[in-house]
């Protein structure tokens, strides 16, 4: 059974209305927040209407920690500066230490920073339809509720003006490195040695890479959340208009389970997905489980099937990323593989837990001025993309119904 064009155009209407009221009726969503919560018990009202059973599951995290690893990274560094005039070891030891906090949190999306954080509560809203015969196999359909910080150089500059700044801190962390080696050789010992001569003027050059470590501290901006108009609430209303229209189709799957779960968190290290994982991966052995997640439905020409996640780290399912291919090329668009070579999605929270899963996303890895600031509005969205995607997932829902993997 298909899905009517009248029910279709008015499901697109749906999503694309629903984002327009939740961001007007409710605070920012920024993670663990007040916004961010009573948006989740709105979504939960939403899929009470059309599924069987609708769970909300509360999980702790420290929401500042995720991204807070920047300060310390940059003061690092610059104490390692300057250092560098007076111990060239103790500048060593600092550029070091300085990575440790970028590479546990921004490449490897670790908890090592929670400790030192405020903890706050999120949820994660589930909801279940259960299939007309036995349940063989179960979908889940997702995406995340909250929105993130601003991030300043990017709404200010561009994409230029992010990557000048990041890999402009990167370069002079490099170039402390280089100089400090320099200096042990040339002074010929470890402890207290005043910069003088080539040294000093090595060290002097250096100071222009306080301007990058500086700027470091206005990566983003906490006092500014956006609307995350796109980013994510496009995926929100796709998973919610599933089993919405379903409904109104008369559509019921034969032998598989369907399911919408709209996580929290995600902009704090994906942490409303590894909790919802790490709470279902033993129960979801029983059948075959698959998980959809959707990011930032914005822009047709760069319809992508992330195959491989987090940083480039971590393999999604190769089985699942071919079956939403496939239902791409059914509905006239060529959903090209990608890597998510900076960054992460849900996906990879699914996949290191076991459970296969592949992202559906419509953005440029070119940012778009959109992207993290508050130009993310209503008025921004692309209501063909977010119907070719509702197309897209209801397809492939309904072909892993009829086929399984």
């Amino acid at each position: 059974m298909k899905i009517s064009e009248k029910i279709r155009s008015k499901t697109v209407d749906y999503m694309t209305d629903g984002i327009g009221y939740v961001i007007d009726t409710f605070e920012k969503r920024p993670p663990g927040s007040k916004g961010e919560t009573d948006t989740q018990l709105y979504f939960k009202s939403e899929l009470e209407k059309s599924c069987d059973k609708v769970t909300v599951e509360e999980f702790d995290l420290h929401p500042d920690a995720f991204m807070d690893w920047i300060y310390i990274t940059a003061t690092l560094m610059i104490l390692g500066f300057a250092a560098y005039f007076f111990l060239p070891i103790l500048a060593l030891v600092l550029i070091v230490l300085a990575f440790i906090p970028m590479i546990a949190q921004l490449v490897l999306y670790t908890s090592l920073l929670d400790p030192l954080y405020k903890k706050a509560t999120s949820t994660n809203v589930l909801g279940v339809i259960k299939p007309t015969g036995e349940v063989k196999r179960r979908i889940i359909v997702n995406g995340h509720a909250d929105a993130t910080m601003e991030w300043h150089w990017h709404y200010k500059f561009g994409m230029k003006g992010l990557l000048g700044v990041f890999i402009g801190s990167l370069v002079g962390a490099a170039y402390v490195i280089i100089i400090s080696i320099v200096a042990l050789v040339l002074n010929k010992n470890v402890g207290v040695d005043v910069a003088k001569g080539v040294t000093l003027i090595l060290g002097l050059i250096g100071i222009i890479f306080l301007v990058f470590w500086v700027a470091l501290y206005k990566f983003h901006d906490k006092k500014v959340i956006v609307d995350g108009a796109n980013d994510n609430l496009t995926a929100c209303y796709v998973s919610l208009a599933v089993p919405k229209a379903f409904k109104e189709a008369g559509i019921r799957l034969k032998n598989t389970e369907l399911c919408v779960l709209i996580s929290g968190s995600e902009e704090a290290g994906l942490r409303g997905a590894k909790a919802f994982a790490k709470a279902h991966k033993e129960e979801y052995k029983d059948v075959e489980t698959i998980v959809l997640c959707m990011e930032t439905l914005r822009e047709m020409d760069h319809f992508s099937l992330y195959t491989r996640d987090l940083n480039g780290i971590v393999k999604t399912d190769p089985d699942v990323a071919a079956l939403v291919k496939d239902v791409g090329r059914q509905n006239g668009i060529d959903v090209k593989y990608a890597t998510v070579s900076l960054g992460a999605t849900d996906a990879a929270a699914f996949s290191q837990a076991g459970i296969k899963s592949t992202c559906l996303a419509g953005m440029s890895h070119v940012l778009q001025d959109y992207y993290h600031t508050r130009r993310d509005t209503k008025d921004n969205l692309n209501p063909e993309v977010i119907g070719k995607a509702f197309d897209i997932i209801t397809g492939s829902v309904l072909l892993y119904d009829e086929k399984g993997l």
